[in-house]
């Protein structure tokens, strides 16, 4: 089963992450993380409440680790400046 969804990066460690999703994918799923400054590989090993954990295939180095979080810590400001573009275009 193949399937593309819009999910929220929670969590990240070197060994895996938590996401949020309306969706979840099965516990046991391959998934692919895209959309963000590195794509992430691993298997769901839980699901709850519109949450979901995935352990990578291979642990992430600690240097992509902290600039996944630093990404994550600008991420309100990308989105304002988007809908200020966005506005200001149309």
């Amino acid at each position: 089963f193949n399937a593309t969804m819009a999910c929220t990066l929670i969590d990240l460690s070197q060994t895996g992450a938590k996401l949020g999703a309306r969706e979840c994918p099965r516990v046991g799923a391959l998934v692919v993380v895209e959309d963000l400054p590195i794509e992430l590989f691993g298997t769901v090993r839980w699901t709850a409440h519109e949450l979901f954990g995935i352990e990578f295939d291979v642990p992430l180095p600690l240097e992509p680790v902290v600039k996944l979080r630093r990404f994550a810590d600008t991420a309100d400001t990308r989105r304002r400046q988007a809908a200020l573009t966005y506005a200001r275009d149309w």
